[in-house]
């Protein structure tokens, strides 16, 4: 019997391991599947899903837009979810880089036309 949380219509092979690590991080959590995949973002639930992310991707070996398809996210967030949880298990905190805007890139267009 399929949870409300699981959207058996968009399963595929390999998905019910998926599911199954999410199960066992929610009850490793105490916190029911539905919110793992939820968008909630108190660090009980964030914290539980970057574990599940990271077990998915280096159990399963899924992509990352396979990943994003199961947790109802965009793969960058399952890269950033993946990232988190490394740098938690080598006792650090993960910070992203801001990209450049581009804004003093010489080849951006200029008014003059030339």
């Amino acid at each position: 019997m399929r949870s409300a949380w699981w959207d058996k219509d968009t399963e595929r092979e390999g998905d019910v391991f998926v599911r199954e690590i999410i199960a066992e991080v929610a009850d490793e959590f105490l916190i029911f599947p539905s919110d793992i995949v939820a968008h909630k973002n108190k660090p009980k639930y964030t914290i539980a899903r970057h574990k599940a992310m990271w077990r998915a991707r280096h159990e399963t070996h899924s992509s990352y837009l396979k990943l994003a398809r199961i947790f109802k996210r965009d793969h960058s967030t399952i890269i950033y979810g993946v990232k988190c949880w490394e740098a938690r298990l080598n006792g650090t905190q993960y910070k992203r880089t801001k990209r450049s805007s581009g804004a003093d890139n010489s080849n951006s267009r200029s008014s003059t036309g030339a």
